[in-house]
């Protein structure tokens, strides 16, 4: 690794670096605004000046930009240079001149890049005297809110939007000194990831919508690490909530998922939480509400329901009355992924996707079923754009250099599919749907050092999910991505439920947990006890039902389509606490688990597949320096007035039986392991780019092993 210095100290710095990201790396306080890890560099705010000096007895130097120059061994540089400092100072100013200075209104109030980095440069003060330039904003649909006077032109959005999500109706606009970032006319945004603009740009130009609707300022959202429930990759997310409400959702780095990104169904798409919750019962009055001959009831799993649910749904009624309630077609197809991962368990992660040099998709419309997976793809080509221009010895943090540079489509997509996709323009070769055409793919599919075969059940075709397992024994260096209906699809598969198609005694009573499914498909029961977090169809039809908690109000462990075992915790609790699904099923059997972590170890000796990430997890009793770690900021406000209406009486935090987090402001507030972190922060960076300091991030445990024969 290369040693570069930086203010006469020495800093071990990754290979292929700029001086910004590696200055960054180290934490030290170098103002930036056009430069995003994922997007690289294109040196238009010049903000990021250091001083660069020959050797060490050269005191004089020369100005750079430290996002263009690279890390070389030996290199000096200095942050605190009086020229280096002036130069920042000076272009703060210029950006500052026509911003409108509005942070007490602005939804970026208080978690602003510009804010940081006008305090960091020690601009205060505003000499400029005429008229700012003014625009009119746009309405860009239901999620996203347009502001842009606060626009400092650093280019990130376009390049995000069009260069990286490989969407087509945002643009720079630009006439003279005047830039424009928007749409041709008003009108939703149509890309599946333009939520991603709220966290990509550093000032409050594109803000969220919804958020805005009910806002609140971020050091008072009470938050929690948690996995976006819209799919089966298991994204990692940040859910915010005040006052009994999930008001936004953020990004939560993983780098072996999501990265930095999170797409709009994940981002937008949770605000069920905040619906009329299912009435529930104190945990003492829940008693036995069908047949007194418990091995005559059947239970109904869920794959929307936490490991720990199913599980506990399992104990109660018997693994010959465990029943699956998905269509038979999806059951199936489920059963016969997780048999070929027994055989290959190699699977391929959303970053392994990234970077494969071939990536073969069998009849999956990825922007559909897993938008995380089709961004991936999109990332991939820009990757491999970058590596044909560093054959030109260009960077491939240089992005404008690389664009400008590489034009030609990367040989690496292919696809089988019937109908029109939205990664159709990316396709190296399609096919249709006959396999014998397939046959041709096979010496590319061997000639590649990590590919990827990526298909799914949505099609409901079992020959396409055997056609992957072929290719791969064709293909041993081939890494298998299953896409799966729900978000535990997997975790449901591994507990080894019946299909509820094969139920041979029709009408009989059963327990229902969570479904995800029409009620016209209880048609093969008979009485039945629902347990569910809102109100259905499917409610009004049970003999009785169970109010339980939403996954934002509960802890549990879910498994992703990889077989990533990955925890969420409760973000907050309501005023009338609901138990959690597997707390309704503990009463009803009579177990007499405590908390999870007692459920997880009776879980772990019946599933020894599920015990490296129980071994792993922290438990309950986890302290750092004695302490919880804390949900909510040490700055916190309302805390002793928010409940006024009902006590003059300061409340009481509840005790989260679960996790080591506290529902208050007391707490550990520094360095805490990955897994348990749900926001980003540190001195002088209170916005989402205080991530770039971090070196660690959360990846779960892969549980899947290759099955002995």
């Amino acid at each position: 690794m290369p040693t570069i210095f930086i203010d006469n100290k020495p800093y071990e710095v990754k290979e292929g670096q700029n001086v910004l990201h590696a200055a960054v790396s180290h934490g030290l306080n170098l103002p930036y605004f056009c430069w995003h890890p994922a997007l690289g560099s294109v040196g238009s705010c010049r903000q990021c000046a250091v001083q660069c000096f020959k050797d060490e007895n050269d005191t004089q130097g020369r100005m750079v930009m430290s996002c263009m120059t690279p890390a070389t061994e030996g290199s000096r540089f200095s942050i605190e240079h009086p020229n280096a400092k002036s130069f920042r100072a000076d272009v703060i100013e210029w950006m500052m001149i026509n911003h409108p200075h509005d942070c007490p209104v602005c939804d970026e109030g208080g978690e602003c890049h510009l804010q940081d980095m006008t305090v960091m440069t020690g601009h205060n003060k505003r000499r400029y005297r005429f008229k700012k330039r003014t625009f009119k904003n746009q309405n860009l649909g239901p999620n996203i809110h347009h502001e842009m006077n606060r626009c400092i032109t650093c280019y990130r959005c376009v390049r995000f939007y069009r260069d990286v999500a490989g969407g087509e109706d945002l643009h720079a606009f630009s006439s003279a000194d005047n830039a424009y970032f928007g749409r041709f006319e008003d009108g939703a945004l149509e890309s599946e990831f333009s939520g991603n603009l709220v966290e990509v740009c550093p000032t409050g130009v594109f803000t969220d919508k919804i958020f805005r609707a009910s806002y609140t300022r971020k050091w008072d959202l009470q938050t929690a690490p948690s996995i976006c429930q819209q799919c089966s990759l298991g994204c990692n997310m940040s859910p915010g909530e005040r006052l009994g409400k999930i008001r936004r959702i953020q990004n939560r780095f993983n780098p072996d998922i999501n990265g930095y990104f999170l797409c709009d169904k994940g981002r937008f798409g949770h605000q069920w939480v905040n619906n009329t919750p299912l009435p529930t019962k104190p945990i003492s009055e829940i008693t036995w509400p069908l047949n007194d001959d418990k091995s005559q009831v059947i239970g109904i799993a869920s794959p929307k329901a936490s490991l720990e649910a199913n599980y506990a749904l399992r104990k109660l009624v018997g693994a010959e009355n465990f029943y699956d309630a998905q269509p038979k077609g999806d059951y199936l197809l489920a059963e016969r992924v997780l048999e070929i991962l027994e055989q290959y368990p190699e699977t391929a992660s959303v970053e392994d996707v990234r970077q494969a040099d071939l990536v073969l998709v069998l009849g999956e419309d990825l922007t559909k079923t897993a938008p995380m997976l089709a961004l991936a793809i999109r990332q991939n080509l820009y990757r491999h754009w970058q590596e044909k221009a560093d054959k030109s010895k260009i960077p491939a943090w240089d992005d404008l250099a690389v664009r400008n540079a590489e034009h030609e489509l990367p040989d690496v997509l292919y696809m089988v599919h019937n109908a029109p996709t939205k990664l159709d323009g990316l396709v190296s070769q399609r096919m249709s749907l006959d396999f014998e055409q397939i046959s041709d793919w096979i010496p590319r599919i061997r000639a590649a050092k990590n590919p990827v075969i990526i298909a799914g059940t949505s099609l409901k075709s079992r020959p396409l999910i055997d056609l992957s397992k072929e290719l791969r024994a064709l293909a041993p260096q081939a890494k298998l991505c299953y896409v799966l209906p729900e978000v535990n699809s997997m975790g449901l598969a591994l507990l080894k439920p019946k299909s509820l198609s094969d139920l041979k005694s029709p009408g009989v009573e059963a327990i229902s947990l969570e479904p995800s499914l029409k009620s016209d498909v209880m048609a093969k029961v008979g009485d039945f006890a629902l347990i569910d977090a809102f109100e259905s169809e499917l409610s009004k039809r049970a003999a009785i039902a169970f109010g339980c908690a939403s996954f934002a109000e509960s802890t549990g462990t879910v498994i992703n389509n990889e077989g990533r075992a990955q925890r969420y915790y409760s973000v907050f609790e309501r005023e009338n606490k609901r138990p959690e699904s597997w707390r309704i099923l503990r009463d009803l059997g009579g177990f007499s688990w405590q908390n999870i972590d007692e459920l997880c170890g009776d879980m772990g000796r019946e599933f020894p597949v599920f015990e490296p990430f129980f071994a792993k997890a922290h438990h309950a009793d986890f302290r750092v320096h004695g302490e919880r770690i804390s949900r909510q900021t040490l700055v916190a406000s309302g805390r002793t007035a928010v409940n006024t209406h009902l006590s003059m009486h300061e409340p009481t935090p509840r005790v989260d039986q679960d996790s080591p987090l506290a529902y208050s402001m007391e707490g550990y507030h520094g360095d805490m392991p990955p897994d348990l972190a749900s926001s980003y922060w540190r001195p002088g960076w209170n916005s989402v780019q205080a991530l770039n300091a971090l070196s660690h991030a959360p990846s779960g445990v892969k549980l899947l092993r290759r099955r002995s024969v």
